[in-house]
Order: structure tokens, then C-alpha cells, then sequence
């Protein structure tokens, strides 16, 4: 909702665009994945995840509505800040509860459906942030948006059922991954490691990362844009936009659907990234073109592109990312993963207001003169600052391209790194010493029990000869047209199957 209120913000508090670029993103971001992490950490311990999410969401919500009580802007950054701590538990722990409670083959679509509370909340806060800041001004517009929040941590702390830890998993008899930590946990520094030696977590965290910073980038200062380059109220925009967003939410769930049916049908791991550089690559030029476009709806249809290729990788690339973590383990990888995202998707908003700022006092530095004197701006200066922030939005896009070849980068290395994990898994089991023995961080080496051992065996051979399965019935009419590199894991594949 913030994005929407930027205009009213500048008018009345008289900032400039890297400052309210700063509020939009990083204030926020930046907060919300240092505490994340902790929370993360916390919730893979506790059993009342339930009540962790409803706290955060408390926090969130009391945070939202002092944000209109701020006299200026450091007192609204310091509320932004305290937004960020309580969004902080929100996304890793309600990924790792569904996670926990569907099988692999469903997991994106449940996700995609979670995701779809991002282009939903953008939706609910462009409409009616645009509207109620013409009707009671946009101090009172957080108040207001402030209090759905309370209701829902009322409802999830009553009654959100919680699964239990690995449910799916055990259901569908998935084999533990990423070094094998399903018995014990590791401290957060080794656990670390082991989720950044994953090629697969890797790209997907950088190709997130710089996707978001582009589509935040965009979406934070769309509202602005419209209203200076066009002269549109605040209602009227946030009306057309929220609209171009109920198709970005409708790819979402359409993104993890399609990557379910794939993966049903016989396709790869790696379509969970796959596809979602796709629609990286397909949103790209249509986000350049309304840069530049001459009209408000010409602006409006060309925004649905970008809302497509931002929200379509949410829920496959979590989903991917499950599927190489065990099950105690998935609210910290999620909690790192939204660090690098979060923490780029942050920096984007400040990167445009920033360069529109740089842009602006080389072009019309009369216009950032009149913003420091509070002096409203000429028709000359409002035109030069539309032009200085179409240049910034501009240059924010190429930054798409290295994400969608990272992602793609990602579905190559998927399957050998599910393929590697499960085999180590079943080799040797890390446990935590526990705390009386040894020091943080400690990990010994201890040969399984037997009746664990069989049922790592049994569940590791389950798992690779479905995947085995999977390339032969791919490989039925011959091998002709396989590379090297395919047919080689393949064998791998088959040879741990058979053992």
C-alpha cells in the first residue's frame, strides 16, 4: 500500500525519491531478513509454530498503523523498520508448514496458492491505498489496512491446524537430502555450508534475487511513474494497476500448476526452474517497452507482462528448494533464501530513487531545489522528473536477463544434486551432539541404528528408481539424441537405484 501513498508522502513530507525508495524497500527488507533467520531458527525448534506466525503477524499489523501517526521521515522509517521484524517469521515459517504438508507433487500449487497473498496484498493495497488517500488522506490510510491483520493472527493463533514435521515427507517416503541432517539438527554456520555447496540453491537464491530486484523495482515506483507521466489521480491509478495484478496473481497459481502436471507427466526436477526462467525472458521486453510508452492504458496492458514473470517462479522455486531439504531444516533454508531475495527485491525501489535522484539534479536540478525550499514543482520540472524516473525504471529491467540464465542454470544442476544428497544420505547420518557433550556447531559421525539404516535404504532406493524410472521411460527409443552429460546421469541414477 505504500507504493500508492508515494506521491501523497512527498507532497506532505517532502522527501525525495531515494528516500521514499528507501522506505518502499530496504527499510523493510533489510529487517525483516536479519530477524528472519533467528525466527527461522526458532521456529525449526519449537513445536507451536502456530503461535510464532500469529505473534509476527501482530507485530506486522501494530507497525502497519503507527506508520500513519509518523510526524517525519524518521519516525515513518522507524515504523517501516518494525514492519520488517514483524513480516520477519511470516514467509519462512508458513512455507515450511506446507511443506510439511503436501507431497512433492502438490507442494508447488499449494505454494503458488500461498504466493498468491503477494500480488493479492499489492492488489488490496493499490486499490485501496489510492482511495482512501483522496477520501481520508494517507495517515489514516494505514490505520485502517492495519486492522486485517489482527483478525488473521486471531485466526491462524486458533485455528491454523499445524502438521507435524515431515508429514509429506514420511507420507510419501521421500529420502532426507542436503548432507542427510534429517536425525538432529545443525547449527545454523555448518547448516549454512551445506545449503550453499548446493549448486541447485545457489542459483535459484542469485536468479531470485536479481529477478525480484528488477520486479520490486518496477512495482514500487509504478504508481509514481503513472501519476507524473501521465497525470492521473491517485485512485484512478491505483485502480488500473491493481486490476493488471489480479493477472499477475491468477500466473502465480497458473506457474505452480503447470510445473506440478510437468513433474506428474515424467518432466525433470529442474522443471520447477525451468519454467520460471521462461517467464522471466518473456515478461522482459514488455517491462522495457512501458518505460517508454506513450499512454496510460498502452502503460497499464504492457504492466501485465512483468506481473507475469515476477510472481510465476514463486512457488516452484520454493518448491524446488523443499525438495532438496529435509524436512527440520526447510524454515532456515527458506529463511536464507529470503535474504538474498528479500535483501535484492529491497534494494531495488532505492536503486530507481536513487538514479531518478542522480538523473533529476543533472536534468532539472531546479526541480529538487523546489523539493528542499517546499515549493510545489513547475509543469517544466514535474515533465523532467517523470523523464528521469522512466530512465531509472529502464535500466533496473536488464538486470532480468543474468536471473532467467541462473535459473536456467538451476533446472541443469537439480536432479544431480537430488541425486548426490540422497546418496550421501544414505551413506552416513549427522546428528548434533548435544549440547552437554559438545560445543555449537559440533557434528559426529555415528553408524545408523539398524532398523534406521534399512529404512534409509528402503527410502533412498524408493525415491532414486522413481527418478531412475523416469529417464528410461524418457530413453525407451534410444540414446541417440542424449548427451554425454544426460546419459552419464542417467547411469548414475540407475546404478543407485539398483543398490
Amino acid at each position: 500500500m505504500l507504493n500508492s501513498l508515494f506521491e501523497a508522502i512527498k507532497a506532505d513530507l517532502h522527501v525525495s525519491d531515494a528516500q521514499l525508495g528507501l522506505l518502499g524497500g530496504l527499510a523493510v527488507t533489510l529487517f525483516a531478513s536479519v530477524f528472519g533467520v533467528s525466527l527461522g531458527r526458532f521456529a525449526d525448534r519449537t513445536k507451536h509454530r502456530r503461535a510464532v506466525l500469529a505473534g509476527c503477524l501482530v507485530a506486522f499489523s501494530i507497525s502497519t498503523a503507527l506508520s500513519g501517526a509518523a510526524g517525519g521521515f524518521w519516525a515513518l522509517l522507524a515504523a517501516r523498520v518494525c514492519v520488517g521484524v514483524g513480516e520477519a517469521g511470516c514467509i519462512p515459517i508458513s512455507l515450511a508448514m506446507l511443506a510439511d504438508a503436501y507431497p512433492q507433487e502438490r507442494r508447488s500449487i499449494a505454494m503458488s496458492v500461498y504466493y498468491m497473498g503477494l500480488p493479492g496484498g499489492i492488489l488490496l493495497g493499490l486499490f485501496l491505498g489510492g482511495w482512501l488517500a483522496e477520501a481520508v488522506g494517507w495517515r489514516a490510510s494505514f490505520m485502517v489496512c492495519a486492522l486485517p491483520g489482527l483478525v488473521l493472527a486471531g485466526v491462524v493463533g486458533t485455528m491454523l491446524h499445524e502438521p507435524p514435521r515431515g508429514h509429506a515427507d514420511r507420507s510419501e517416503g521421500a529420502a532426507p537430502a542436503l548432507g542427510g541432517a534429517e536425525v538432529g539438527q545443525l547449527a545454523f554456520l555448518p547448516g549454512l555450508l551445506v545449503l550453499l555447496r548446493c549448486r541447485t540453491f545457489v542459483c535459484v537464491l542469485l536468479g531470485g534475487a536479481l529477478n525480484l530486484f528488477a520486479a520490486i523495482g518496477l512495482f514500487a515506483w509504478m504508481p509514481s511513474f503513472c501519476e507524473r507521466r501521465f497525470g492521473t489521480s491517485t485512485g484512478d491509478t491505483g485502480t488500473a494497476l491493481s486490476g493488471a495484478m489480479v493477472f499477475g496473481a491468477a500466473c502465480t497459481l497458473a506457474g505452480g500448476a503447470a510445473c506440478d502436471a510437468l513433474f506428474r507427466r515424467g518432466a525433470e526436477l529442474g522443471v520447477y526452474a525451468k519454467l520460471p526462467a521462461a517467464a522471466v525472458l518473456l515478461g522482459f521486453p514488455f517491462a522495457c517497452a512501458l518505460c517508454v510508452a506513450p499512454s496510460f492504458a498502452s502503460t497499464v496492458l504492457l504492466f501485465l507482462m512483468p506481473t507475469l514473470s515476477a510472481n510465476v517462479p514463486s512457488g516452484p522455486l520454493r518448491c524446488l528448494i523443499s525438495a532438496l531439504v529435509p524436512a527440520n531444516r526447510r524454515t532456515v533454508a527458506n529463511s536464507v533464501l529470503e535474504i538474498g531475495i528479500g535483501l535484492a527485491g529491497g534494494l531495488g525501489p532505492l536503486f530507481v530513487g536513487g538514479l531518478s535522484d542522480t538523473l533529476q539534479r543533472s536534468r532539472c536540478p531546479g526541480a529538487l531545489a523546489s523539493l528542499k525550499a517546499r515549493q510545489a514543482l513547475t509543469e517544466d520540472e514535474r515533465r523532467c522528473s517523470a523523464g528521469a524516473l522512466s530512465s531509472a525504471l529502464l535500466a533496473i529491467q536488464f538486470a532480468s536477463l543474468p536471473a532467467a540464465a541462473l535459473l536456467l542454470a538451476a533446472s541443469y544442476f537439480a536432479e544431480g544434486d537430488l541425486a548426490r544428497a540422497s546418496t550421501a544420505a544414505g551413506a552416513v547420518e549427522l546428528t548434533a551432539v548435544p549440547s552437554s557433550v559438545a560445543e555449537e556447531g559440533e557434528v559426529v559421525e555415528r553408524a545408523p541404528d539398524s532398523a534406521v539404516s534399512a529404512e534409509a535404504a528402503r527410502v533412498q532406493a524408493e525415491i532414486m528408481a522413481k527418478f531412475a524410472a523416469r529417464k528410461a521411460a524418457r530413453e525407451a527409443a534410444g540414446t541417440a539424441g542424449c548427451t554425454p552429460g544426460r546419459a552419464h546421469r542417467v547411469a548414475a541414477l540407475a546404478a543407485v537405484a539398483s543398490s
